[in-house]
């Protein structure tokens, strides 16, 4: 998803992905569950600027 810019966090954030709405706003997602059942939970939307 490269025109997404979905990215895995780092840091204390590491389990979580990010994904650019438009050029100020993310959207912070977690994955909960295992294979073949996981949920992707909306943690935030972030203002990156």
């Amino acid at each position: 998803m490269k025109s997404f810019h979905y990215e895995k966090l780092a840091g204390t954030r590491s389990h979580q992905r990010s994904m650019r709405l438009n050029n100020q706003f993310r959207l912070i997602v977690e994955y909960e569950g295992r294979s073949p059942n996981k949920t992707v939970v909306v943690i935030s939307i972030e203002d990156y600027h």
